[in-house]
C-alpha cells in the first residue's frame, strides 16, 4: 500500500512507531483508507523531490524483487546508497511514486533522478497539466508514458513503465468524482499484473493569471446564473450580463498577465522557450518498442519477431477483400469486366504518353520539397540535404527521369519502401490495431510527383467533378 507522510496527518514518530511494528492495522486520516497487516517484504517508499525515504532489509538487494516480493525500509539507508546499489544492479524492479506538484518546471529534475535510480515503474501525482501540452514535451526515453490529466494547475496523474515491460492502458468503468486514477497492466515474468494509481481530489489552486476582480466576476456569474434557473424572470435574465463581465475580467487578466511576463523575459531571455514550449505542437512521436500478444496468448518483446508478425499480417490483411470472385478471376475476366469495357469505351480515342520532364519542372519540385519529411530507407539522402544541393543535382536528376521514361522501367531501389506500423486505437498488443505507413525515397517521390502532374493534367477534366480521389 502506498502513501505519504503529510497525507497520514501524523507526527514523526508515529510514522516511524508503524513502521516499526508493521503487523498493526491502521487508517490513513486523510483519505480514509484502510491498511492491512504488511506482508514480510513488503515495502513502504516515499520520494519527494530531493529526498528518498526508503531502507534496506538485505545488503545485497535493492527495489523490488519480482521473486521475493517487497523490500523492507530501514532507517540507515540514504539516498545516496540507493543510487549507488543502482548503477552497480538495476535488474530488480523498483517501482516510484512522486508527487511532483506541477511537473512541467520539475521534469529536467525528475529525468535527472531517474537516471541515476534506472526505475522500472514510475507513478507522478498532482502533474497540474492538461491536454494542451503534448506527451513528447514529458517523455523519458525508453519509458511509455500514460497519463490522466485533469486540468492546468490541478491534480493529475502520469505513469511512466519502462520498455523492457509489456504495458497496456486499461479503461475504468467510469470517471470518479473523488479520486482520480490509472490502471495499467503489465507482466513481470509469468504473472500478470494490474497498477493502479489512486489520488484523490482536492481544491484547485488557482490558475497563475487569476486575479481577484476576476474571481468575483466568476462567483457572481454562477450565483445569478442558479437564481435564473430556479425563476426565469426577465429581471433575473438581465443578471446573466455577468457573465460578460467575467468573460472580460479573464482578458483583462490574461493580458496582464502576459504582459508582465514579456517584462521579465526581456530581463532573462533564456527563459523564453521555456515559458512558451507547452504552446507550441509536437508532431513528432516516441519511438517506443512494440509489445504484441501471439495466437497462443503469448507476449512478444522481441523487436525482430514484432516485425516478422506485424509484416505478415500486414501482406495478407486484405487477402479476402471482394470475396472468392475477385480472388479467383481469370485475366480475360478481367479485361472483358463492364467497367473495363467502359472505361474503354469512353477513352478509345484518346491516347497518352508520357513526356520528358524539363529541369525547371524538377528545380521547382526540389525546391519546394518538406524537409521535415521522412528520407525512407536511406538516411543519407535527406530532404533537407537534396533541397541543400538541389542546384547541383537538377541536371542529374532531369537526365535519370527522362532515362526512365524513354526505357519505361523503374529503378528497383525505388521501389522499396520502409513501413512503419501506426497504432490506431485500443489495445496495443493486438497487431489488428496497427496500420503500415510507408516512406519512400525523396527522388522516388519528386519523379511520381512529376509523372503524376502529367496525368491529371490529361485526364483532370474527364473525372466527375464531385470525385475527391485521383486528384493531385
Amino acid at each position: 500500500m502506498w502513501s505519504h507522510a503529510k497525507c497520514l496527518d501524523m507526527s514523526t514518530s508515529a510514522f516511524k512507531y508503524y513502521l516499526q511494528n508493521p503487523k498493526l492495522n491502521w487508517e490513513c486520516n486523510w483519505c480514509s483508507l484502510p491498511f492491512n497487516e504488511l506482508s514480510e517484504g513488503e515495502l513502504v517508499l516515499e520520494l519527494e523531490t530531493e529526498n528518498i525515504i526508503s531502507r534496506q532489509e538485505s545488503d545485497t538487494e535493492l527495489g523490488i524483487n519480482t521473486n521475493q516480493g517487497f523490500i523492507n525500509p530501514s532507517d540507515n539507508l540514504n539516498t545516496k546508497s540507493i543510487i549507488d546499489e543502482r548503477q552497480t544492479d538495476s535488474s530488480e524492479a523498483l517501482i516510484v511514486h512522486l508527487n511532483i506538484n506541477s511537473i512541467q518546471n520539475k521534469f529536467e529534475e525528475l529525468k535527472t533522478l531517474n537516471e541515476k535510480l534506472k526505475a522500472h515503474v514510475i507513478a507522478i501525482s498532482e502533474t497540474k497539466i492538461d491536454s494542451s501540452y503534448p506527451s513528447n514535451q514529458f517523455a523519458i526515453e525508453g519509458y511509455n508514458i500514460y497519463r490522466k490529466d485533469r486540468k492546468k494547475g490541478g491534480g493529475g496523474l502520469i505513469v511512466y513503465f519502462s520498455m523492457c515491460l509489456p504495458s497496456q492502458k486499461i479503461a475504468l468503468p467510469k470517471v470518479f468524482k473523488t479520486f482520480e486514477a490509472i490502471a495499467v497492466e503489465t507482466r513481470i515474468g509469468t504473472k500478470d499484473i494490474m497498477f493502479l494509481v489512486i489520488r484523490k481530489i482536492i481544491r484547485d489552486k488557482d490558475i497563475p493569471y487569476m486575479t481577484m476582480a476576476w474571481k468575483k466576476a466568476i462567483r457572481n456569474k454562477r450565483k445569478y446564473a442558479v437564481q435564473f434557473s430556479k425563476n426565469r424572470t426577465q429581471e433575473n435574465f438581465e443578471l446573466k450580463k455577468y457573465r460578460n463581465i467575467a468573460t472580460r475580467e479573464r482578458r483583462k487578466a490574461i493580458k496582464h498577465y502576459w504582459r508582465k511576463k514579456s517584462e521579465e523575459l526581456n530581463e532573462k531571455p533564456s527563459e523564453f522557450y521555456k515559458t512558451f514550449r507547452p504552446f507550441l505542437n509536437n508532431k513528432s512521436t516516441n519511438s517506443s518498442e512494440i509489445s504484441l500478444r501471439n495466437e497462443d496468448g503469448n507476449i512478444i518483446t522481441d523487436q525482430l519477431e514484432v516485425a516478422d508478425l506485424l509484416a505478415n499480417y500486414f501482406t495478407y490483411a486484405a487477402a479476402n477483400v471482394g470475396g472468392d470472385h475477385v480472388r479467383n478471376i481469370t485475366e480475360n475476366e478481367c479485361h472483358n469486366h463492364y467497367s473495363v469495357q467502359n472505361i474503354r469505351n469512353n477513352y478509345e480515342n484518346i491516347n497518352f504518353d508520357f513526356k520528358r520532364v524539363k529541369q525547371e519542372e524538377v528545380k521547382s519540385e526540389l525546391d519546394n520539397l518538406n524537409t521535415k519529411k521522412s528520407s525512407g530507407w536511406n538516411s543519407t539522402m535527406s530532404p533537407k540535404l537534396t533541397k541543400l544541393i538541389s542546384v547541383g543535382i537538377t541536371p542529374s536528376l532531369t537526365k535519370l527521369y527522362n532515362e526512365c521514361i524513354e526505357e519505361s522501367q523503374w529503378p528497383l531501389d525505388w521501389k522499396k519502401g520502409e513501413w512503419i506500423p501506426v497504432f490506431k486505437k485500443d489495445n496495443k498488443q493486438k497487431k489488428e490495431n496497427y496500420r503500415p505507413i510507408t516512406t519512400l525515397l525523396t527522388v522516388d517521390k519528386i519523379f511520381e510527383k512529376l509523372i503524376c502532374t502529367q496525368v491529371v493534367d490529361k485526364y483532370d477534366d474527364s473525372l466527375y467533378s464531385r470525385m475527391t480521389g485521383y486528384r493531385n
